[in-house]
Formats: C-alpha cells, structure tokens, sequence
C-alpha cells in the first residue's frame, strides 16, 4: 500500500508538470522548436546519463540473471501485446489505414519518456538496471518488427539498425553494462555527474508531454472512438494479460522484476510511434491524438494496473 501511494504522489507530481508544459506551450511562452530542443536534450543527454549511473554498480551475478530474464520476459510480454492488439483490431473492424499504427501502439509502450521516470521513483536504481533490459528489447523490436508493422500494405520498411545500436541511449546501456562486468572504478565526480543530468530527465519529459498536449485541440484528443479502443487495450487488457502470465510462471522471489515489467508493459503508447507513422507511411494524425490521449489516461490506468500486480 506504501509503495500504491509513491506511485499516486508520483503521478500527481508528474501530472502538474504536465500542466506546466501544457500552459507554456499553449499560451505560446516559448517557440515551436523548444519542445525539439528538449526532447534532443532527453534523448541525447540526461536519459543516457541515468541509465549510465543506474548500471555502473557492483557485479552481482545473480542480478544480472534477473536482468536477462527481464530482457526475455520484455519479448514475452510484447508478444502478447502484439497478439492481443490484433484479435481486438478485428473486432473493432479498425479502418485499413490506423492498423499499422494500431499494431504498433498496441505492442510498444512508452519506456522512455513516461516509463524510465515512474520506475526510478518508485524503485531507484534497482529498478531501473532492470528497466535498462526491458529498454535493449524495446529497441530491437520497435525499429525493426515495428517498421513491419507500421508499414503493412504499404510501402516496405527498411531496417536502420544504426538507430537500434548507435543511438546515444544504447551507447550509455552498453557502456554502463561494460562498467558493470568490467567493475572499472568510476572517479566519484563522474557517477555524481551522471547522477545529477541523468535527475533532469523526469521534469523534462514531463514537460515535453505537456507541450505535446498543448498542440492539439483538447476537443479533438477525446472525440475519436477508435482512439479509446486502442488505449483500452493498450493501457488495460494487454499489461492484465500479461500480469495473469506472471504471476502463474515460477518466478517467486523476483517481485520486483515482476513490478518493473508490470508497470513498463503497462504505459502508454510509445512516443515514437508518430515519427514511425510519419517516416513508414501510417496514419501520423492517428498516432499523434492516440498517444496524447494514452498519455492522459495512464494516469487513471496505472494505479489500477500497480493494484493487481
């Protein structure tokens, strides 16, 4: 119960940045290139220094089992997102032109932006070592399956997988995973300096979640029913289903694994999923208002989702 009320703190400390970056970027306080700055920030410099000091710590052999386990259990889960996403494609009779998107949002939760910052206050860096796992699977199946699927019946993706291994969040994984096996000292000032940019990524993602929202009419994010559909299956049936998977297999003794994966398969749709639709041919509108609106709802789902783990 302790730990449902640091996630609702949490949340509503999140929820007023958010507001924050929603009324600055609705009363126009700043220039439409801020929100690209920021998120250049996120991306290349704060969320690779916190996976960077989440990962450089002591060896522990049995840890790092739980690790590759969250690495393989990530597919699992993502599977089952995927297969669930596409049974309810078609009993909603999706239009041709969203399912690409609906796949994709259906399988690739928002790790980054929403899930890195909920897992390191709830967690710290036990957690996100874990996270850091969960975020190597995301990255090989979002930008090659995901382009599979976001491009389905329409031109053929192509696979960049220098987007995969040479984005500056993998580098900080694998370097932080090399001190880790390595065990080279780290100078203190350096894990300090980690520490301290890698703190700024929550406020800043934060804050580029609530400019996101301020470019669209609200009255356009909550009109669309199809919209809906794909949050309740994005933000409610699959992480259950996934949940129900967890708690039959052997895995007593591993609870916060358990957690980790619950709450990262449980966020919203993945950010990316627009610049996917906008670079592989899938409807951008469709993605864009669908993971505003997963963003906003999530803040109701996840209490919910954290009391049936």
């Amino acid at each position: 119960m302790q730990q449902l009320f640091v996630l609702l703190e949490n949340l509503l400390i999140f929820l007023i940045i958010i507001i924050i970056g929603f009324i600055i970027g609705y009363k126009k306080y700043v220039s439409e290139e801020f929100k690209n700055n920021l998120s250049f920030l996120l991306l290349k410099v704060t969320l690779p220094a916190m996976l960077f000091h989440a990962l450089a710590q002591p060896f522990q052999p049995a840890f790092l089992k739980i690790g590759v386990l969250t690495f393989l259990l990530t597919i699992v889960g993502m599977a089952i997102c995927f297969l669930i996403g596409y049974l309810f494609m078609k009993v909603f009779k999706v239009k041709r032109e969203y399912e690409g998107v609906w796949l994709v949002a259906a399988t690739f939760s928002n790790v980054g932006f929403m899930g890195f910052p909920v897992i390191q206050a709830m967690y710290g860096e036990k957690g996100l070592f874990l996270a850091s796992f969960n975020n190597i699977a995301f990255n090989l199946l979002f930008y090659s399956i995901g382009i599979l699927m976001i491009s389905r019946g329409k031109k053929r993706g192509t696979i960049k997988w220098r987007d995969i291994f040479l984005n500056n969040v993998m580098i900080a994984v694998f370097l932080g995973l090399f001190v880790y096996f390595t065990q080279i000292p780290i100078p203190g000032f350096i894990r300090g300096l980690a520490g301290m940019v890698g703190d700024m990524t929550t406020p800043i993602a934060m804050l580029i979640i609530g400019l996101t929202l301020s470019e669209f009419p609200l009255r356009d994010i909550f009109t669309n029913r199809t919209q809906y559909a794909i949050n309740f299956v994005r933000l409610l049936v699959a992480p259950i289903a996934f949940i129900m998977l967890l708690k039959v297999l052997p895995l007593n003794g591993n609870e916060l694994m358990i957690s980790v994966l619950a709450i990262l398969n449980a966020m919203p749709i993945a950010a990316n999923t627009t610049l996917l639709a906008h670079e592989y041919g899938g409807d951008e509108e469709f993605a864009a208002k669908s993971t505003t609106l997963s963003t906003i709802l999530c803040l109701v789902t996840l209490p919910i989702i954290f009391l049936l783990i």
